[in-house]
């Protein structure tokens, strides 16, 4: 079963995706937001390219609070809107929704450590927000055995 994760931001989506054994997860794109459809279109695009069977999109949680703020309502409307889109393309998957808290900060520490100059960690950080989002999902699932 093949995976993709998003990483969805106001100005970009961080695209990353598994094997088509979904073993390991690699890097795809970071998708330049410019209008809605475009958007939709684009993923929409790499979804059946890919032959994607789940989408895992990262909602930013705040659990510790034990509320939904703005961004997280953004997201959850987007994820919706993607949805509906595949649906009336008839790209078949499945969409779940992943807390990705702290997957932007983990991606650029790791960049920051890797001492990846500013510029590339501004093109790579949503990407490997992405791939970490994608391996905390697959994590969880193999530990619950699923």
């Amino acid at each position: 079963m093949r995976y993709m994760a998003l990483d969805v931001g106001d100005r970009r989506i961080g695209v990353a995706v598994t094997d088509p054994l979904g073993w390991t997860v690699q890097p795809l794109a970071t998708l330049e937001r410019t209008r809605l459809e475009r958007d939709l279109d684009a993923l929409a695009t790499y979804i059946q390219e890919y032959h994607v069977q789940c989408v895992v999109i990262g909602v930013p949680l705040r659990t510790e609070e034990g509320i939904v703020g703005i961004q997280a309502k953004k997201v959850r409307t987007f994820a919706e809107q993607l949805r509906h889109y595949c649906g009336s393309r008839t790209v078949q998957a499945t969409f779940v929704e992943w807390d990705e808290s702290m997957t932007t900060k983990d991606a650029e520490s790791l960049l920051w450590a890797q001492k990846v100059t500013r510029r590339r960690r501004k093109q790579a950080v949503d990407q490997l927000a992405a791939v970490l989002l994608l391996q905390s999902y697959l994590a969880a699932q193999s530990e619950s055995g699923v």
